[in-house]
């Protein structure tokens, strides 16, 4: 537990650093892009989060993996979480990092599900709403859901925006009980 608690201190302490030099936006980007590698890369997590593997061979793997992407700071983020054996922890570190980043960036991620495969212009009018209704900037993630009859249905932060024909059945059902 006590790792876990100095691994989020680590993530709010990068994002005061990125806060500080002006830089959350490109550290977000940065993370993400760490995120989408290791998510692909099952094997290169596994070897860094290895204690059979030197500290220093660790970094190289990192050195070769990122150097050309990320910038100086957050590659050495990265060695420092190795240095202190918090690699472990790395997908509450990128959570605590990104959440906090889109906080500051008034950025509200959510998931809009259908039972169809929508358009990309469909869902940018539905981010448009969005970013009026809720006045902050919406990043949508589409998923199919097989479990929709019809309609969509859209998860962000704490709001559930609902038009399908299971809503729909579940007003009426209400409303004859009523």
């Amino acid at each position: 537990m006590e790792n876990n608690t100095n691994a989020l201190a680590y993530a709010d302490s990068m994002l005061e650093y990125a806060q500080d030099i002006k830089k959350v936006k490109e550290f977000q980007e940065e993370f993400f892009h760490v995120q989408n590698v290791l998510l692909h890369n099952q094997s290169l997590l596994i070897f860094l989060k290895s204690h059979f593997n030197s500290k220093a061979q660790r970094h190289e793997i990192l050195d070769a993996v990122f150097a050309k992407r990320l910038s100086e700071p957050v590659l050495n983020f990265l060695k420092i979480l190795i240095d202190k054996n918090l690699i472990f922890y790395w997908e509450k570190i990128f959570k605590r990092f990104t959440k906090g980043a889109d906080k500051l960036s008034q950025i509200a991620r959510g998931i809009i599900y259908s039972s169809f495969p929508m358009h990309t212009n469909q869902i940018h009018k539905i981010v448009n709403l969005l970013t009026q209704k809720l006045n902050k900037q919406i990043i949508l993630e589409h998923r199919i859901d097989k479990n929709l009859l019809a309609g969509i249905k859209i998860v962000v932060d704490n709001y559930v925006f609902e038009n399908s024909v299971a809503s729909l059945l579940s007003q009426m059902t209400s409303d004859i009980l009523k």
